[in-house]
């Protein structure tokens, strides 16, 4: 597994750089990502996780608690335990 951590300064370009490289050599990906700009590179990007998520929107999310995004599976840590609560019982979401 690969780990980065996206700032507002990483570009989607660049990270689907890498989440590309790394799954040409069968590698995951998980982004740390806090802000809602941050999560929202990760998603774009194809990111197989995100870690934290903190400002996470509902926007971000699908009804069925995974991201707007049709394929790969999400688990997200480190939330307050309010974020938790909100998600937990919420389709593919893992808390």
């Amino acid at each position: 597994m690969i780990k980065v951590s996206a700032s507002e300064s990483l570009t989607v370009g660049e990270l689907a750089a890498v989440v590309e490289e790394a799954h040409r050599q069968h590698l995951k990906v998980a982004v740390h990502a806090i802000e809602t700009a941050s999560i929202q590179t990760a998603i774009d990007a194809g990111a197989d996780s995100i870690e934290h998520g903190n400002f996470v929107t509902d926007d971000q999310l699908a009804p069925e608690g995974h991201f707007l995004r049709s394929d790969g599976d999400f688990l997200w840590r480190l939330l307050s335990e309010d974020h938790r609560a909100q998600y937990r019982d919420v389709g593919r979401y893992a808390c």
